[in-house]
């Protein structure tokens, strides 16, 4: 089905925005530019966005994708998928050249740090503490998990590859959930092939 006007508006007004902020900034990166860049008139993108800073976090997110439905029963499986999905972008080269210039801008800027913050990191927060909180209940995790260290030491060493942009190998989020499941999980045997990252399949940010 062919995409509407407004859509194409809307997803040339975001790839604009994320190419202007990758070669220039946020701080760079005005209205005006954008505009310009998509072809989209300013009084067309100021009615789907009131800030620049609300664009620039619709664009980040469109780079992202949203999170992966992960209630499958299995808290094993659950964790791998949601790590994949931190590693895996729908655009790497993009995302690599972008989010430097989105986390400097963050250090600087206070209400844009916590609006980030909120959009990206407190949803998977959420979403990893769920799912080993379910775990626990299901007898797969023990129950004197420390979940607060428990989220640090899944996420961290994926998005630190992200931070050091760097290519994040495709076992990497199952090689991470299984470090963890060995101090954690009541099952610790060999992981079912069926939950294996196809192999040659590797992520960047």
């Amino acid at each position: 089905m062919a995409r509407t006007r407004s859509i194409r508006a809307h997803e040339d007004v975001l790839n604009a925005a994320l190419e202007l902020i990758a070669a220039r900034g946020i701080d760079a990166t005005s209205m005006d530019g954008i505009a310009e860049a998509s072809g989209v008139s300013k009084a067309t993108i100021y009615k789907y966005w009131s800030t620049k800073e609300a664009l620039c976090l619709e664009a980040i997110g469109s780079v992202n994708g949203e999170l992966p439905s992960c209630d499958s029963g299995d808290a094993r499986a659950d964790l791998i998928r949601i790590l994949r999905h931190i590693s895996q972008k729908k655009n790497p080269g993009l995302a690599a050249r972008v989010w430097p210039r989105v986390i400097g801008h963050a250090a600087g800027n206070p209400a844009f740090r916590d609006a980030l913050k909120a959009r990206f990191d407190e949803p998977r927060r959420t979403q990893v503490k769920r799912v080993i909180t379910d775990g626990i209940e299901r007898g797969q995790l023990l129950p004197d998990v420390d979940i607060e260290l428990a989220m640090d030491l899944l996420v961290g060493p994926v998005m630190h590859r992200c931070f050091c942009n760097t290519v994040i190998p495709a076992d990497l989020p199952e090689r991470v959930v299984s470090a963890f499941w060995k101090a954690w999980g009541t099952d610790t045997t060999t992981y079912s092939a069926v939950h294996e990252v196809p192999r040659g399949l590797t992520a960047h940010y």
